[in-house]
């Protein structure tokens, strides 16, 4: 076990490397919903294509969920930086879990574009699910 518990352990350095490396798509995804909250025409590339779109701008209601989204994106890439210091273990698990499932949504999605956005979401839940194994500085197994 001992091994086991040397090999998962990363110095404080590598943990806000991952964690950066992690939050970047996510920041790179929260970006791209902005853009579509003010109106830019990729509306059927998010949702699976099932949201209403004219000429590919979302319907204002969509817009709007699509702000909420890109905030609750920064919000996730925060966690994902913050992992570099001891504690938020359980957030982290909770955004690469997410992560994880959105990946699953975007590589099943009828759009090219939402297809190859699963492999940044991808990045981002290996990366969270890295960091949530994880044991504390000390700890002994």
């Amino acid at each position: 076990m001992r091994i086991l518990a040397r090999a998962t352990t990363l110095s404080p350095r590598a943990r806000r490397t991952v964690g950066l490396v992690g939050a970047l798509p996510l920041v790179a995804a929260a970006g791209f919903q902005v853009a579509l909250w003010r109106g830019a025409p990729y509306g059927d590339a998010v949702l699976g294509g099932r949201a209403p779109t004219v000429d590919g701008v979302l319907a204002t209601p969509y817009r709007w969920a699509a702000l909420g989204q890109g905030g609750l994106l920064v919000a996730m890439a925060a966690v994902l930086v913050r992992a570099g210091s001891p504690g938020p273990r359980r957030a982290v698990g909770t955004v690469a879990g997410l992560m994880a499932l959105n990946t699953v949504a975007n590589v099943t999605s009828p759009h090219p574009l939402e297809r190859r956005m699963g492999a940044a979401t991808l990045l981002a839940a290996l990366c969270g699910a890295g960091l949530a194994a994880q044991r504390e500085p000390g700890l002994r197994v």
